[in-house]
């Protein structure tokens, strides 16, 4: 699917100099998201829906954009390999199960939980 862009990935695609601050920065963003474990954990969602923790569709995708641009800029600032190779495989999980587990062919959309029968226009264009 086609995700968002990034301002700092659109700096590196046209070819500009990145000091070591936006290093830092990736490698603080894909840490915590690897922390968090998206492939694992329920929440509560970002939305006032009161219910039980669940493993919502919404988080993981933005997991999986900030890994995504993480691993992206990891490589176009050539950190170091076997980092950005961790954050890309955990990428590929996430996605792969969002994918499986977070689309309803049933719906015609992208669900807001796994398991949910309530769809989300959150995604409409990540398809």
């Amino acid at each position: 699917p086609h995700l968002p862009s990034s301002p700092l990935f659109s700096y590196l695609e046209l070819g500009r100099i990145v000091t070591r601050p936006p290093r830092v920065h990736w490698m603080t963003v894909a840490a915590r998201c690897i922390r968090f474990d998206p492939r694992r954990r329920r929440d509560a969602g970002i939305w006032e829906v009161r219910e039980d923790p669940r493993q919502h569709v919404h988080s993981k995708v933005w997991a999986w954009i900030a890994l995504d641009r993480a691993a992206r800029s990891g490589r176009a600032l050539r950190m170091a390999r076997q980092k950005v190779a961790t954050w890309e495989s955990t990428r590929d999980e996430i996605a792969a199960e969002v994918r499986e587990r977070g689309f309803s062919a049933e719906l015609g959309s992208y669900v807001r939980s796994y398991g949910s029968s309530h769809s989300t226009a959150r995604f409409c264009c990540y398809r």
